[in-house]
């Protein structure tokens, strides 16, 4: 790979491409990942910009191709996040409504839910039943709702 500025343009079906194309990959946040820009560099250092439709997302494991043909895989970086657990089902259910209800972007696995953390949001949590504890781990919320 050369010392140029690498142009990302488009999103490629990692289904449909020669995943033995990849060249670098591109850790990136949640919230870079939804509103991709410039000033990004890649593992090796490569300096990248990422011109993609408005509102596309993107999610770990996309290719995304520069206009000279390289292909850069896209991995979430590990993020500071509030993971909420407890043990009854139906405490989990009003932890994961009481989010909702404030708008909040989650994570949902089969015992948690993960969230990136808001002030007061741990305490309202845990005042439900909820056991709270930060993590650091790559943060992938549920898809937006179209």
């Amino acid at each position: 790979m050369t010392d140029t500025h690498l142009h990302l343009t488009e999103r490629c079906d990692p289904e449909a491409t020669d995943a033995t194309r990849v060249v670098d990959t591109l850790r990136l946040t949640y919230a870079q990942r939804m509103k991709p820009a410039a000033g990004l560099r890649t593992a090796s250092g490569q300096d990248v910009s990422i011109d993609l439709p408005e509102g596309t997302v993107l999610r770990t494991g996309d290719l995304l191709r520069a206009v000279t043909g390289e292909l850069i895989q896209v991995l979430a970086e590990t993020e500071n996040l509030v993971q909420v657990s407890a043990r009854e089902p139906a405490v989990l259910a009003r932890a994961a409504y009481l989010l909702g209800t404030h708008h909040l972007v989650v994570e949902l696995g089969e015992r948690h839910v993960r969230v990136r953390p808001v002030p007061g949001m741990e305490k309202a949590l845990e005042a439900l039943g909820a056991r709270t504890r930060r993590v650091m781990a790559p943060f992938e919320p549920e898809p937006p709702v179209a």
